[in-house]
């Protein structure tokens, strides 16, 4: 698999992030995909860029059942501690 710079930086600092195959997430919120979309090869990592429409960062994961959106948080939250107990749950902003 071919590899660039990003995919590099991506594959030191990020885990994958549960439920979104060809996504990665990182501790401090940079979200990644290696997936391929377009005229781009699998393994070409590129950083996602959130919008702010409602009020906290947002990204969409691409999947087959079609555009998901999520909140960078609530990405970061799943990839490095877990699902919630239930949907109720949200985290916390005390940073």
């Amino acid at each position: 698999m071919r590899k660039n710079a990003a995919y590099e930086a991506m594959d030191s600092e990020a885990k994958p992030i549960p439920g979104f195959a060809g996504y990665f997430a990182s501790r401090d919120g940079r979200i990644w995909s290696i997936r391929a979309i377009a005229n781009r090869r699998p393994g070409i990592a590129r950083r996602l860029i959130p919008t702010y429409k409602y009020r906290y960062p947002r990204v969409t994961f691409r999947t087959d059942k079609g555009p998901i959106q999520s909140s960078v948080h609530r990405a970061v939250l799943l990839t490095w501690v877990g699902p919630p107990p239930t949907p109720k749950h949200h985290g916390c902003h005390n940073n």
